[in-house]
């Protein structure tokens, strides 16, 4: 598991000659320079070769594009265009860096925080919903057992 929490760690690779129809689910870091229709939801970090097709939707920490994407882009750290890149479809990433002749179509949405730090937070809420631990207090207070007496009345 500490393995997918390394930036640029590869865990599959969708060779040059493969053509993949489906999505594509993965928790650690994946490349791609063949060709995927279908949606990329990816863990780790994504990098796309300058020979690859991929028409969907991509989800991941990290994106490096040098190919072709015709689909939206959600990166919740960084998304880096190079020269080569091809993008058709709007972006949402923490980040964005786009080399001199990359051509990107479409909207992009820099967020103030990332998808990942956002359900990080959310996983330590409370069942009442009040932030627990993680920085935040509850609202919640617990009471000692001499406190709980006063409370009932008992003298």
């Amino acid at each position: 598991m500490a393995k997918k929490d390394k930036p640029g760690h590869l865990d599959t690779l969708i060779g040059a000659h493969t053509v993949l129809e489906g999505n594509l689910e993965s928790e650690g870091g994946v490349r791609v320079d063949g060709k995927l229709k279908g949606d990329l939801k990816i863990g780790g970090d994504v990098s796309i070769g300058p020979e690859a097709k991929i028409v969907g939707n991509v989800y991941a920490r990290n994106v490096v594009l040098a190919g072709s994407v015709d689909g939206n882009i959600y990166a919740d750290g960084m998304l880096r265009l190079l020269s080569k890149a091809r993008l058709r479809g709007n972006v949402q990433a923490y980040g964005l860096v786009a080399d001199e002749g990359g051509i990107f179509h479409g909207k992009c949405n820099i967020v103030e925080e990332s998808h990942r730090s956002r359900r990080e937070k959310e996983s330590a809420t409370s069942p009442n919903g009040e932030q627990t631990e993680k920085g935040f207090k509850s609202r919640a207070t617990l009471k000692s057992a001499d406190e709980s007496e006063g409370a009932t009345g008992s003298s």
